[in-house]
């Protein structure tokens, strides 16, 4: 089980990707209007993920935050790469698929994040 220093970390990181969420959902965003969220997720991600370490947790559990812990990690980097894209595309078409995989990145950290609160 997570310990609550832990558990708040997480929770936090949740809220803010919920915050970018909402602003991806808004139709009429631009690409420099929601800045300000993605950039608080990334200081949460830099803050208070990465630095990260559970020792209290043994065997299956300590395995899974990893493997958990792991794919937060690769799923952020994938993030960044897709909103660099996204803020680059020029036709709407384009733009509109790139903004969808922002939004589908932002959704699959808030799941890892919610299958760790469950551990």
């Amino acid at each position: 089980m997570l310990t609550f220093s832990h558990r708040q970390v997480y929770e936090n990181f949740v809220k803010v990707l919920v915050a970018l969420s909402k602003a991806m959902t808004n139709p009429d965003i631009s690409k420099t209007s929601w800045q300000g969220s993605f950039a608080q997720v990334q200081l949460t991600f830099e803050e208070e993920i990465i630095v990260l370490a559970v020792t209290e947790l043994e065997g299956m559990e300590l395995s899974r935050w990893q493997s958990l812990q792991t794919e937060i990690h690769r799923t952020m980097r994938l993030l960044q790469t897709e909103v660099m894209r996204w803020q680059t595309s020029r036709q709407e078409g384009t733009e509109q698929l790139r903004k969808d995989a922002v939004r589908d990145r932002v959704n699959q950290l808030i799941a890892y994040c919610q299958a760790l609160l469950s551990l």
